[in-house]
């Protein structure tokens, strides 16, 4: 059984390289607001109100004692190819920022 929950409604935290970011800054609103790094990550899972930790690197994951090896695998792999997506569409938005 597979267990990965990913939050795909945000934002609630704003990526610092984002245009997001790029456009706060240039309004000026940046000015009424406070950045800070998300410094941890929690879930609530079973219905209980213990919080477990979610892992924030590769050393973290590999370390979850949690996810079986199989599932730390296919996550790393759906979390580069993530990356690699979000990296690709950031370079194809500055060529066309350029261009235009």
């Amino acid at each position: 059984r597979e267990e990965f929950s990913l939050d795909l409604c945000g934002p609630r935290a704003v990526h610092g390289a984002g245009g997001l970011v790029d456009c706060l800054v240039r309004s000026g609103a940046h000015r009424y607001l406070e950045f800070q790094p998300v410094t941890a990550t929690a879930m609530c899972s079973g219905g209980g109100a213990a919080l477990r930790p979610l892992p924030a690197s590769q050393a973290d994951v590999f370390r979850d004692r949690t996810l079986a090896p199989k599932d730390k695998r296919l996550l790393m792999r759906f979390l580069k190819a993530e990356v690699a997506q979000w990296a690709e569409q950031r370079r194809a938005a500055e060529v066309q920022g350029a261009e235009g």
